[in-house]
Formats: structure tokens, C-alpha cells, sequence
């Protein structure tokens, strides 16, 4: 899996828990699929893993916000 730095940042501040973070940058750089290829983007599998990766999006919110609550 390619790092992600802000991802990483946010593990070594303990914003993030190790697990999640080491699963979640595969979904941050979901986004640079869209930014940067979006003329060659499979909308197909686009859905597809937008649809199953749902989770892991409301998960990074709510870790975002009991750390905003500290």
C-alpha cells in the first residue's frame, strides 16, 4: 500500500488508532484517482468502492471527533 503522509501524521498524533490508519490510506488516495484521472475513471468501480468503503469514511469522522473533543 502506498503511505500516506497525512494519514501517518494523524497515527503519530494518535488522532488516528495504528489499525485503522493502516487500512484507511488506500481510501485517502481513493482521492487522487479522482482528482488526477478522473477522464480514465471507471465509474463502475468507482460506485463499487465508494459503496463498500462508506464505512471507513464515517469511521475516520467519528475518530476525528472524539479527538476534537479532548
Amino acid at each position: 500500500m502506498i503511505p500516506d503522509p497525512a494519514v501517518d501524521s494523524l497515527v503519530e498524533t494518535e488522532v488516528l488508532p495504528r489499525d485503522f490508519g493502516e487500512r484507511f490510506p488506500g481510501v485517502a488516495g481513493f482521492r487522487n484517482i479522482i482528482v488526477h484521472g478522473y477522464l480514465e475513471l471507471d465509474l463502475d468501480r468507482a460506485a463499487t468502492f465508494l459503496n463498500e468503503r462508506t464505512g471507513d469514511f464515517e469511521e475516520f469522522a467519528r475518530h476525528i471527533e472524539r479527538w476534537l473533543e479532548k
